[in-house]
């Protein structure tokens, strides 16, 4: 048996806390106490078994999904994203012991992998669709990306005002394409999408256009889950940085995402979700003036019934690890992430 302290080396910096139990102990303090914040994990993308060698940005396998959500199940009351929402308008206390799911951008996995286990516990989430993508009607621009990167024949590429990438191997390949699409939202939709093209022209491959209807849900799809307790609320029509854009065109992206989930569904979305978690004052308007009820960040936050319901703090990117996955839910990774900001 390995030493403790080479057991937390080797492991997350939450495995200590919770091999002694600390976190446990934690989350059964909420069982008795209804006035403790609201912590809200997010997801993202969901893969069969654990990648060995990373290939899909942001995921989760589907043991590890259904581990947390059986713990969840344990240990928590589930709720709708709805209802907290219903709770800070009202400023009432939120229900004891609950939790909201979160899940954003409307992959195909998620129907495939993440529905079945929350239908099978009976667990409500809310998946923010980003619209124009459903159906496969268009493909992600950084699925285009990555599509390029992963079936590109070259071993280097050097796309001008990004940078040079080596891609020798299937990590590196993955490591390139997750940089290039962290700098390309730096730059205007325009800018960005002629970027894009460029580089699938220097890999020299070609972008199959039923890319989009494999990686995507469905309206179909969305139907069958919205009728078994899945919630759905309004990413935008195609993702981009709301504050990098003019404000008519960012109201386009707000007020016509929640018009087609509401013409595919017949009610309206309660929920917005900011693409990237980027958003100002006025983004926050447009949102609220377009009837949202609410609207969720990524910003690392304590939801509490007193909160800003167009700013609900969320933690980002949630994977493989178990033990931080029970420090986010207990609190106990915002106060160190707070610590740490101090500390800084």
């Amino acid at each position: 048996m390995k030493p403790l302290f080479v057991e937390v080396a080797q492991r997350s910096p939450y495995y200590l806390l919770d091999s002694l139990g600390i976190i446990d102990w934690v989350i059964s303090r909420r069982k008795s106490d209804g006035n403790l914040p609201l912590y809200i994990p997010s997801y993202h993308r969901f893969s069969e078994v654990k990648e060995t060698i990373p290939t899909i940005p942001r995921s989760i396998s589907q043991k590890a999904f259904k581990e947390q959500m059986e713990y969840i199940s344990r240990n928590f009351e589930p709720v709708p994203l709805s209802l907290i929402a219903f709770c800070i308008h009202k400023r009432e206390p939120f229900p004891k012991n609950c939790i909201t799911i979160t899940i954003d951008d409307g992959y195909k996995d998620n129907y495939l992998y993440a529905f079945p286990i929350l239908k099978s516990l009976g667990i409500p989430a809310t998946i923010f669709l980003t619209t124009s993508y459903i159906d496969g009607v268009k493909t992600p621009w950084e699925a285009k990306i990555t599509f390029a990167i992963k079936n590109t024949s070259l071993r280097e590429i050097n796309l001008k005002g990004i940078g040079r990438f080596h891609l020798g191997d299937e990590k590196k390949r993955y490591l390139a394409a997750k940089m290039i699409v962290k700098r390309l939202k730096k730059f205007t939709d325009r800018q960005k999408n002629r970027l894009v093209e460029e580089l699938i022209r220097i890999c020299k491959v070609n972008v199959p256009p039923e890319l989009g209807k494999e990686l995507m849900l469905s309206w179909e799809e969305v139907r069958e889950m919205s009728e078994n307790g899945i919630e759905f609320g309004a990413h935008s029509l195609t993702h981009p940085i709301l504050t990098n854009m003019p404000l008519k065109d960012a109201r386009e992206e707000i007020v016509l995402s929640k018009r087609q989930i509401e013409e595919n569904l017949g009610n309206p979305p309660l929920a917005f979700a900011y693409p990237n978690g980027d958003f100002n004052e006025e983004i926050v308007r447009i949102v609220r003036e377009a009837g949202f009820l609410c609207a969720v960040t990524t910003m690392i936050e304590e939801v509490k019934p007193w909160s800003n319901p167009y700013k609900i703090g969320r933690v980002f990117g949630m994977d493989e690890d178990m033990h931080r996955f029970k420090a986010i839910i207990s609190g106990i990774y915002y106060k160190i992430n707070n610590l740490w900001g101090l500390i800084r």
